[in-house]
């Protein structure tokens, strides 16, 4: 016997939805209740007392696509018509990919969300069967507003990039999500020309910060090579309570000192112009030599005093918000386009410094090289310690063609190792690394 269950349900009142008012759970509350607390700053340790600063930002570099070569045998013609790729020279800055969130293929898909809630119809990707929105958009463009962001918010440097960040505030789960965003939103493409993945961290302890770059490039070849750069600048200011009292001091004492040095040797030139014998001053190297040292102390100070003066006015936030919504649902990488800004130009800083002090410490270090060839010169007065000076200066045609033959013999290892093993190895597919290899 077969009863109809419908007759059960024919009394039955159960709404789809119900109303829920959040005031009357805060009915002292003057101002809109907090549903959500909004992501705080974290502490990231990349590696143990270094913390990161801000985030991590993720740039990637695209080229547009030309027409390919012909090739004058048509049947390696045919196969190049058939939907072959080839890259020209400018920069592609259109936006691409697309949102994997919305795509119910997705490993990250979330059916609670839809495409109007927060895509404008520009920003559509071509599809004939979803809402499907770009999921990379350059630097330029405000994808919080949707719409290209006032020229003072763009760093220049990176206005036809792609940038993701990596924000200190989002949660371990959240960044997954994003770095499955990049993935299947197809982050990197057939038109991808390069990766750099750039972060800043402060070691307390020390008192530094380590600026670290590595870089990913796309070679024609179809191989891809990989570069990394870890630099470190002391924090600022440059002169500080832990500073020796005696530094500062010693600093003015040495310029001093080269002025003085300047002016002697400006001397020395004035009084053979009097004489009327120039040629004598010109025609010794040792004179060139000590201009060389006067040009790299001036420039080594000139760097330094840079350096000190950026030091001072170094600014750094305690946090960086760079993302709208660190937990967002939907349009993962929309960022806040005055605090992105405030980020780029915050690593730009911290680089610029690194390379400062990089020159600063390569011309010092070249400036006590030339400090010992001139104290050789000087030693010259003493007939025994002048020996060296003078030994020097006779063998110097000798050396000369000493090295062109060196050079000769040397040059040809560089491409003999170039043509035999250039296929096989990296560092000798091309003449200069293959002089580097060949040098070491």
């Amino acid at each position: 016997m077969c009863l109809d269950a419908g007759l059960l349900f024919t009394e039955w009142s159960c709404p789809d939805t119900y109303k829920f008012q959040v005031r009357k759970h805060f009915p002292d509350s003057k101002s809109a209740p907090e549903v959500s607390y909004p992501p705080k700053e974290q502490a990231r340790y990349m590696t143990p007392f270094n913390r990161l600063v801000g985030g991590v930002l993720i740039s990637l570099s695209r080229r547009a696509t030309t027409t390919c070569a012909a090739s004058s045998n048509p049947l390696v013609q045919s196969f190049i018509d058939n939907e072959t790729i080839c890259l020209g020279e400018t920069a592609d800055a259109q936006p691409y990919g697309w949102d994997p969130v919305l795509l119910s293929t997705s490993t990250i898909y979330n059916g609670k969300v839809a495409y109007a809630s927060a895509y404008r119809p520009s920003e559509k990707a071509p599809s004939e069967f979803f809402d499907a929105a770009f999921g990379f958009f350059n630097h330029s463009y405000d994808a919080a507003a949707g719409r290209l962001k006032n020229k003072s918010l763009v760093d220049g440097d990176h206005a036809e990039k792609f940038l993701v960040f990596l924000d200190s505030r989002a949660s371990m789960s959240h960044v997954g999500a994003m770095v499955e965003y990049m993935r299947e939103g197809g982050f990197v493409d057939e038109q991808t020309e390069s990766v750099k993945v750039t972060f800043v961290t402060f070691n307390n302890n020390g008192n530094y910060f380590a600026h670290v770059v590595f870089e990913f490039q796309w070679d024609t070849g179809g191989s891809i090579t990989w570069e990394y750069a870890m630099r470190t600048v002391p924090g600022p200011p440059v002169y500080s309570a832990s500073t020796h009292p005696l530094q500062m001091p010693l600093e003015v004492v040495c310029m001093l000192l080269l002025c003085v040095n300047c002016l002697l040797e400006a001397n020395d030139l004035v009084a053979a112009i009097r004489v009327m014998r120039p040629m004598d001053y010109l025609s010794n190297g040792w004179n060139y030599v000590d201009w060389t040292h006067f040009y790299l102390m001036w420039s080594g100070w000139i760097t330094w005093l840079i350096y000190t003066e950026a030091a001072s006015r170094f600014e750094m936030k305690s946090a960086y918000p760079i993302l709208a919504d660190p937990a967002s649902d939907l349009r993962f990488l929309a960022t806040d386009a005055q605090q992105e800004k405030e980020f780029l130009e915050f690593l730009s800083s911290v680089s610029t410094a690194c390379d400062r002090l990089a020159s600063y410490q390569s011309i010092t270090g070249v400036s006590v090289l030339m400090f010992l060839f001139r104290l050789i010169k000087n030693l010259d007065f003493q007939e025994r310690m002048g020996v060296v000076s003078r030994t020097i200066m006779t063998a110097i045609p000798d050396l000369l063609h000493f090295l062109f033959l060196f050079g000769v013999v040397f040059f040809g290892y560089v491409v003999v190792g170039h043509i035999i093993f250039g296929h096989l190895f990296g560092p000798l597919s091309t003449l200069i690394g293959s002089d580097g290899s060949a040098g070491m």
